[in-house]
């Protein structure tokens, strides 16, 4: 699925029948080659290359490491803080009650259809890992029971890479979430679609519904788990 947008016009549902093994990756990236020959190469097309490449890359990365991409530690054997056990504010995300609408959103889709978007499952992950401070092998296994296009390295490599470590990157793993939003759903429409309880608020505000009406974006810090 592509990565810059919410809704379903964004994506090319493709991921489920290469999960399951209905679909070739090299139909896709002949099929593309065509379409390049016949219409000239495009952002579109430019883009589905790189998720068949980034595809590739993951499952390589499964191939090398093996099991270590299923370890709390991932694949640099050096385990960060390896998260709390808080069965309470884990449920809340799994059930779409954390009080960060485009989380809950985001996890609403993921239980009912199994298939939100690759940018919404990335903001979920980092903040369960980041800002609820869980386990991250937690949230790795929760996608795993629900996706409908689940693939063991697209899932437990790109969880590894949020939670920092599967690669030796030192920057920060962890999204701004209300930036994020505020990107992807600047009208709110996709929050408003699976957050009926907000439909009235504003298009700004129901991006971060938890803060003064005169306090601009920012970090997470002002919510209460």
């Amino acid at each position: 699925s592509k990565s810059d947008g919410t809704h379903d016009q964004y994506q090319t549902c493709f991921s489920p029948w290469l999960a399951q093994g209905c679909l070739s990756p090299k139909t896709i990236f002949q099929e593309l080659k065509k379409v390049e020959a016949e219409r000239g190469a495009d952002k579109s097309t430019r883009e589905l290359f790189h998720d068949l490449v980034y595809r590739d890359f993951l499952r390589f990365m499964g191939k090398k490491y093996g099991n270590k991409i299923f370890q709390p530690g991932g694949i640099l054997n050096q385990p960060p803080d390896p998260g709390s056990a808080d069965k309470e504010a884990f449920n809340a995300w799994i059930s779409g009650q954390t009080g960060c609408p485009i989380v809950d959103a985001s996890m609403r889709e993921l239980n009912e259809t199994g298939f939100p978007g690759n940018r919404n499952r990335q903001i979920a992950a980092s903040f369960l890992i980041h800002d609820l401070g869980v386990n991250w092998t937690w949230g790795a296994q929760y996608f795993e029971s629900c996706l409908i296009d689940y693939d063991p390295c697209s899932n437990w490599v790109n969880w590894g890479l949020i939670a920092g470590v599967a690669d030796d990157h030192t920057g920060d793993h962890k999204l701004n979430v209300a930036a994020q939003s505020r990107k992807l759903d600047p009208n709110g429409d996709y929050i408003r679609q699976w957050l009926p309880e907000l439909r009235h608020l504003s298009d700004d505000q129901i991006h971060e519904p938890y803060l003064p009406p005169q306090k601009k974006a920012g970090g997470l810090s002002a919510l209460n788990f």
